[in-house]
C-alpha cells in the first residue's frame, strides 16, 4: 500500500471519514507557511502537532477507502541510528543507486534519511528539528536552482551543437564541391602537361621555320642590294665615259 521509506512511521490506519486527505493537504500548506516565518505558533505547538505539520502523514487510497500513516513519535536510540545506516546502505544497493553523478534514486534515499533525522530531532528538541527542516528545504531549493541552471546550459549547448552541425554539414558540402572542382582542375592540368611537350615541339619547329625564312629573305635582299649597287656603278661608269 505504502512504499518503503527510511522515515520511521506508525502502522497504516484506515480513515473513518473522507476528510483525512483534505486534512493532510491542509497540514502541508500550513507547513509551507510555518517553516520560514511563524516561530511563535511553532513554540506553542505540541510535538505531535509539529510532526504532523513538518512531516505530514502519508495517504493512500485502496478499495474506495483512504489510509493514512503518520510518522513515529518514538525517540531514537543509538541502535536506531545504526539500523538507519544499515537500511540506507541496503536500499542503495537494492535499488541500484549510482555512486557518482546525478542519481535520482540516491538523492531520494538520502532525502528520506534526512527526514528521519529531522523526525528524531523534533521528538528530542522541536526547535532544532524545525531548524533542520528549514535547512532541508533550503538545500532542496539550491539543488533545484542548480538543476534548472544545468538544464538551461544543456539546452543552450544542444542548440549550439545543432547549429554547429548544420554549419558543419554546409561546410562539408562546400568542401566536397571544392574537392570535386580541384579534381577537375588537376585532370585538366595533367592533360595540359601531356600536351605541353608536343605544343613546345611544334612551337620550336614554327620558330625554326620562321628563322629559316627570315634568313633566306635576308640573303635575297642582300643579293638584290648588291645587284642594284652593281647596276648603279655600271651606270655611273658609262655616264663618265660619255662625258669624256
Amino acid at each position: 500500500m505504502f512504499s518503503t521509506t527510511l522515515v520511521a512511521c506508525k502502522s497504516p490506519r484506515k480513515a473513518v471519514h473522507h476528510s483525512v486527505k483534505e486534512d493532510v493537504e491542509a497540514k502541508r500548506k500550513k507547513a509551507a507557511k510555518l517553516i520560514p516565518i511563524n516561530t511563535d505558533e511553532l513554540i506553542s505547538m505540541e510535538t505531535r502537532d509539529m510532526l504532523d505539520v513538518l512531516l505530514p502523514p502519508r495517504i493512500a487510497e485502496r478499495g474506495g477507502h483512504y489510509w493514512y500513516q503518520c510518522v513515529s513519535r518514538a525517540p531514537a536510540t543509538p541502535t536506531d541510528l545504526l539500523h538507519l545506516q544499515e537500511k540506507l546502505d541496503e536500499e542503495l544497493l537494492r535499488q541500484g543507486a549510482r555512486e557518482i553523478g546525478i542519481c535520482p534514486i540516491r538523492s531520494d534515499l538520502y532525502e528520506q534519511c534526512f527526514e528521519e533525522l529531522i523526525r528524531q530531532e523534533i521528538v528530542f528538541c522541536p526547535e532544532r528539528g524545525r531548524l533542520l527542516r528549514m535547512i532541508h528545504l533550503e538545500s532542496k531549493l539550491s539543488l533545484s536552482s542548480a538543476i534548472n541552471g544545468y538544464e538551461s546550459a544543456l539546452g543552450y549547448g544542444i542548440q549550439k551543437k545543432l547549429t554547429a552541425s548544420k554549419q558543419v554539414a554546409h561546410l562539408s558540402a562546400e568542401v566536397t564541391k571544392l574537392l570535386s572542382r580541384l579534381s577537375e582542375l588537376e585532370s585538366i592540368q595533367q592533360d595540359l602537361e601531356r600536351k605541353m611537350p608536343k605544343v613546345k615541339e611544334e612551337g620550336e619547329a614554327r620558330q625554326a621555320e620562321k628563322e629559316r625564312l627570315f634568313d633566306e629573305e635576308e640573303k635575297n635582299m642582300k643579293r638584290e642590294n648588291q645587284l642594284l649597287l652593281k647596276q648603279m656603278m655600271e651606270c655611273v661608269e658609262i655616264s663618265i665615259e660619255i662625258e669624256d
